[in-house]
């Protein structure tokens, strides 16, 4: 069974004063009344049952997850026991998929990120829940091309395709992760056309 797993346990500290320690930047209204949990959400309806959408928070957040998503139930709110970084928490969703459901393949994205249009993403995301159902032993991740030599962005290396019949975006080997680099460097990875942002 395919799922998704919303990270939503960040404090927000880039967007003080608006993000707070009580009212993190993922539960602020900051989009047409909505939150960037929500809209979070709702790209990922179309994709997963809601059963299937999971939310990966900071224990003192559950409140706040549940007044943002209610029809969100209770079981599929995972409060972290202990802040830790991104690969611990996306360890513990991992593990509690896999006590669920041992055939899951789990899908990670997280709460504050926009993205416009949606289509796109709903789209990539197929392509990507489709990929690792074929090659069960692989890991996705999502790459950006790039428009100019960002050096406040990692990037991905790719190599050549690894398949592209019957997906809607191009899916690449990937050969190496390279943190941010500085202006020359990433202008040097965008001329090369191996490189994407990495979406994170």
């Amino acid at each position: 069974m395919d799922y998704a797993v919303i990270m939503a346990g960040g404090s927000g500290t880039r967007l003080w004063p608006l993000s707070r320690e009580k009212r993190p930047k993922q539960v602020l209204k900051l989009f047409e009344g909505q939150t960037l949990l929500r809209l979070c959400y709702e790209r990922l309806m179309p994709i997963f049952a809601p059963e299937n959408i999971l939310v990966l928070t900071n224990s003192s957040y559950v409140e706040l997850v549940q007044e943002n998503l209610p029809e969100l139930p209770p079981e599929n709110i995972i409060a972290e026991p202990a802040v830790r970084d991104t690969a611990n928490a996306i360890g513990l969703a991992a593990t509690v998929l896999s006590i669920r459901d041992p055939q899951a393949t789990m899908a990670v994205v997280t709460a504050d990120h926009i993205i416009e249009p949606a289509a796109i993403f709903i789209d990539a995301v197929k392509d990507a829940i489709r990929f690792v159902n074929q090659k069960t032993d692989s890991l996705f991740t999502f790459g950006i091309a790039p428009t100019f030599p960002a050096s406040q962005f990692g990037y991905i290396r790719c190599v050549s395709p690894a398949v592209s019949d019957g997906f809607k975006n191009h899916v690449y080997t990937v050969d190496s992760f390279r943190e941010k680099p500085d202006q020359r460097k990433a202008q040097e990875y965008i001329d090369s056309g191996q490189y994407f942002w990495n979406s994170g």
